[in-house]
């Protein structure tokens, strides 16, 4: 019978034939994915989920019985709950992970359009519904069973050595793609509700990583990045006790290994207070100050000193993590980047400008430059963001949206190239 359903469903897919699909019924559709797909994990396959994001027609019923079906078939049937289970605890509901890899696909796809961006939504607002719920249902059964070193995996299955008790959405994107700031809000709300729990092991969803980054027992292991100035840098702070640079451990496994911070990260820039920013700012001179000696008046500069790497607890600055692009550089790069995307200067057309301004002189006072850092200012700045076009690839996703958002940062500064000579330097 695999063979049929999965040339029947194949079919269906080149044509998007909705008419049919719809006449098929529940127990047809999840016997044919369990025949043809979960097996041999197909329906986890790249092609395969881009061939799904070009049939929203029949993506759409697809979506509905996944929502609605209180036992989803997993991956491989592994954690498949039997109709005892179900009967007696309907609180364990389980889901497939491919609706995180649906929405990541779709996310990842360069042409965007409001079909596209209509789905999207949809997928993520199920999922942040879906996770609540989750939270909940795990927080009895800890409750009830008194469980104890639960683990939260790359897929969102939150277990022990012993069982699989439930099951979270996780959106985790590899690069900053082409998508609005309503998207990234929703994800990072939609990750930061399983922080709720306290897990032994967890993979990290928020920021964006080409690799698996997970916390285990207040540590955390990411692959090795094998850069010799970022260990060189990290050992440097750590012995001067530089409290937001995390502890480095060494190396195991191929993975580097960090010191935890406890907090939250964040993908929305619009979420960033000044009054965070200036934090940020403070313990940017520091970090100057303490290197300066050390390298003859150059810095380690972190060059990639986003929200997404900068941890916060209850409004205060804890850490700043995600070391792997560390150089040494000169103290003005880190500023004006912090300045520049923590600000959003690039933001258009709904940015006040003036605001922008007052923002700017409020972070430079903060981090207390000296003469020659805030020398030609206005161009340090252009150059820099010339520099952070020219290192995004022409190819990547993301592409178009960094290059207009650099053209409205520059077109900004040029506007106030006057005022920030004379302010600045």
């Amino acid at each position: 019978m695999r063979e049929p359903f999965e040339k029947k469903f194949n079919q269906l897919l080149e044509n998007n034939d909705s008419t049919t699909y719809q006449e098929w019924s529940e127990e047809v559709i999840i016997s044919m994915i369990n025949q043809s797909f979960a097996k041999n994990e197909a329906i986890f396959d790249s092609d395969f989920l881009k061939t799904i994001s070009r049939t929203p027609v029949i993506f759409d019923s697809l979506f509905k019985i996944i929502s609605y079906q209180k036992s989803w078939l997993l991956k491989d049937n592994k954690y498949q709950l039997t109709q005892q289970e179900n009967k007696e605890n309907l609180e364990t509901i389980f889901i497939n992970p491919v609706l995180g890899l649906v929405c990541q696909a779709l996310l990842s796809n360069q042409t965007s359009n409001k079909e596209r961006n209509n789905l999207v939504i949809k997928i993520l607002n199920f999922a942040w519904d879906f996770n609540q719920k989750q939270v909940e249902n795990l927080k009895n059964i800890i409750s009830k069973k008194n469980l104890l070193d639960l683990n939260l995996d790359e897929n969102g299955f939150v277990s022990n050595q012993e069982q699989v008790y439930g099951n979270f959405i996780l959106i985790s994107l590899n690069v900053l793609p082409d998508i609005s700031d309503e998207f990234f809000k929703l994800i990072s709300e939609i990750n930061h509700l399983v922080d709720e729990l306290k897990f032994n092991k967890r993979f990290f969803t928020d920021g964006f990583s080409a690799s698996l980054v997970y916390n285990q027992n207040k540590k955390v292991f990411k692959e090795i990045s094998n850069n010799q100035i970022e260990y060189q840098c990290l050992t440097f702070l750590n012995e001067n006790k530089f409290p937001y640079a995390p502890t480095y451990y060494g190396q195991e496994n191929n993975n580097d290994i960090f010191a935890y911070f406890e907090g939250k990260t964040s993908y929305f820039v619009e979420e960033m207070p000044l009054s965070s920013t200036i934090q940020v700012a403070k313990c940017l001179k520091e970090m100057h100050q303490l290197c300066k000696p050390k390298l003859q008046g150059k810095v380690y500069v972190h060059d990639d000193l986003s929200p997404m790497n900068v941890i916060f607890k209850d409004q205060k600055l804890v850490g700043i993590i995600d070391w792997d692009h560390t150089k040494i550089g000169d103290d003005y790069e880190d500023l004006i980047f912090l300045c520049w995307v923590w600000i959003n200067i690039g933001k258009y057309p709904f940015r006040d400008n003036e605001q922008i301004f007052k923002d700017l002189l409020a972070v430079i006072d903060a981090y207390h430059p000296e003469e020659e850092t805030k020398n030609n200012f206005a161009t340090k700045m252009m150059v820099l963001m010339d520099k952070r076009l020219a290192n995004t690839p022409l190819k990547a996703i993301n592409y178009n949206r960094v290059k207009q958002w650099v053209e409205w940062s520059q077109k900004w500064v040029e506007l106030y190239r006057e005022k920030i000579t004379k302010e600045i330097g």
